[in-house]
């Protein structure tokens, strides 16, 4: 797809442009009217890069302590998602241990699975699980 009529903010400014997107993904960005017919013209609109929340303890009446399921995590991306956050780091407060180990088990498999959340930390500092699964 060609979206045309682009403000698209690179290295802090913007500028004007026409993006090419497939898959979800902005593939390449080319000066107004060099990329062919446009599928969709935003009007001069900006274009801006995604916002993490690096801290998030939940969002519309879901408090990341007392997350259960997977569900529960894709409802709350998608409230994030809504109002303009692309990924966020889940902030867990600490339990009881097998609460909070229960919990940053089930958070950290989620972490990468499409679901926007990007990292999981304990705010008390004890632990925190990566990417990758490995405790920091």
């Amino acid at each position: 797809m060609i979206v045309s009529g682009t403000n698209i903010c690179i290295g802090g400014r913007f500028r004007a442009a026409d993006l090419l997107v497939q898959d979800g993904c902005i593939r390449n960005i080319s000066n107004r009217g060099t990329l062919g017919v446009a599928d969709l013209d935003i009007g001069g609109n900006p274009v801006l890069p995604g916002f993490v929340d690096v801290h998030s303890h939940g969002g519309d009446m879901i408090d990341v302590n007392h997350i259960a399921s997977l569900d529960d995590i894709r409802h709350l991306a998608r409230f994030h998602a809504a109002h303009g956050t692309t990924g966020f780091l889940a902030s867990v407060m600490t339990d009881t241990r097998g609460q909070t180990e229960s919990l940053l088990a089930l958070l950290g498999g989620a972490v990468g699975q499409a679901l926007q959340l990007d990292d999981v930390h304990d705010s008390d500092g004890d632990r925190a699980e990566s990417k990758d699964g490995g405790e920091r």
